[in-house]
């Protein structure tokens, strides 16, 4: 039987390169099963500065897969699946956002999907010794 699509995996968002108030949002097509049996035309967007989204404070998109492009596609396949990506732009410089994504098919909305973003520890990075002696030749 048909049902709503799973939730989107491989969700990650990051600051766009070279811009103060532009994320990029990325995460994998879903297909055959996890569509459920019903083909995802698009996704819903969700962003927010406050982790509840609540529905004062939270922005929502329609994405479209199908038609009108505003989800670009990147060929290179991740685990197998397509990989998808938005840019969400003019957003507030210096400011947390939360973002979060969900399947639209012919039964619905699935179930969202929280991006996550890892920045690195640096606290975590140890120097290699250098060698004492260079040799020479």
């Amino acid at each position: 039987p048909m049902a709503v699509a799973d939730a989107p995996q491989d969700v990650e968002v990051m600051r766009a390169a070279g811009s103060d108030n532009a994320l990029s949002l990325y995460w994998t097509y879903i297909s055959y099963p996890e569509d459920r049996g019903a083909a995802v035309t698009g996704f819903v967007l969700q962003y927010s500065t406050d982790s509840t989204f609540p529905a004062a404070s939270t922005t929502e998109k329609s994405l479209s897969y199908y038609g009108n492009g505003t989800i670009a596609s990147d060929r290179n396949l991740v685990n197998g699946r397509e990989s998808l990506f938005y840019n969400m732009t003019d957003l507030t410089a210096g400011e947390v956002y939360h973002v979060q994504i969900c399947a639209v098919n012919t039964m619905g909305r699935g179930e969202f999907s929280l991006a996550s973003h890892e920045q690195f520890a640096y606290d975590n990075i140890t120097a290699r010794a250098k060698a004492d002696v260079i040799p020479y030749g």
